[in-house]
């Protein structure tokens, strides 16, 4: 069997068997295309010639090209998936990947925001909603959402209209592994998402041909992964706007991830 068809079917097998979420199959493919390209340039299109030699020497190579450690971690960990998966499946005699090593990863602490700084922020998105652009106070419930419930910013793209609870301030998450949990929405995050429902989301779903499940829209009313767009803002808005320093500006855009 070719290369490329495992690869298919094991991209299918983690997606619908093992219910991984959708930015973990985005890594695998990624990585596995990429190494399917290596194989076939060296000649090998069979998975029977999927070997261990062969997974080095396409890490080696991605090592060359002076890839970030936490990218090597991540190719290797693809690859000791697909090694366990391919040996499950008999399909091939043992796990050619078993004795592949990560490098490690150099540890850093994290940069974080003081109170200030985040009170800044959350106060500009407010004075932006102020206006009643469906944007701005998408970007607001977003940003309060966040702060107030320590969610992922995946998951906060995940989230349906129908998962918000406005009488218990409660919201609904479909986390890593498909596992639902229900988390408290503070009061300032629980008014700002109300507000977003009752003025800013109608008229989002207005540009859309479709009927948009998610809570969040993008700005053309689709079902949005909005996480890039809210990086940008932010970004946008601390260099501009004078919130912190620049060189916080990768903090501030990721600090709702660890709140």
């Amino acid at each position: 069997m070719s290369l490329g068809e495992v690869i298919e079917q094991f991209l299918a097998a983690v997606q619908v068997e093992y219910g991984y979420s959708a930015h973990t199959v985005r890594a695998y493919r990624r990585d596995l295309q990429n190494f399917s390209e290596y194989a076939e340039e060296r000649g090998v299109s069979e998975v029977g010639n999927c070997d261990i030699e062969l997974m080095r020497g396409w890490l080696w190579e991605r090592q060359q090209k002076q890839l970030a450690s936490t990218t090597i971690a991540r190719n290797v960990a693809t690859l000791k998936s697909f090694g366990v998966w391919l040996e499950r499946k008999r399909l091939v005699p043992g796990n050619p990947a078993s004795r592949l090593r990560a490098p490690r990863a150099p540890r850093t602490l994290p940069r974080v925001l003081s109170d200030a700084q985040i009170t800044r922020i959350l106060d500009r998105a407010a004075g932006r909603a102020a206006g009643g652009d469906p944007e701005c106070l998408r970007d607001h419930a977003v940003l309060e959402l966040l702060y107030s419930s320590a969610l992922r910013v995946s998951e906060l793209c995940g989230l349906l209209v129908t998962g918000f609870d406005r009488r218990e301030r409660l919201v609904r998450v479909l986390g890593k592994g498909n596992k639902e949990r229900v988390v408290p929405v503070g009061g300032p995050a629980a008014k700002a998402v109300e507000r977003y429902l009752e003025e800013g989301r109608p008229m989002l779903a207005q540009r859309s041909t479709s009927s948009p499940q998610t809570l969040f829209l993008g700005k053309r009313g689709e079902n949005s992964a909005v996480t890039r767009s809210t990086d940008l803002w932010l970004a946008n808005l601390i260099r501009n706007r004078g919130v912190v320093h620049e060189d916080h500006i990768h903090c501030a855009t990721q600090q709702p991830l660890t709140f």
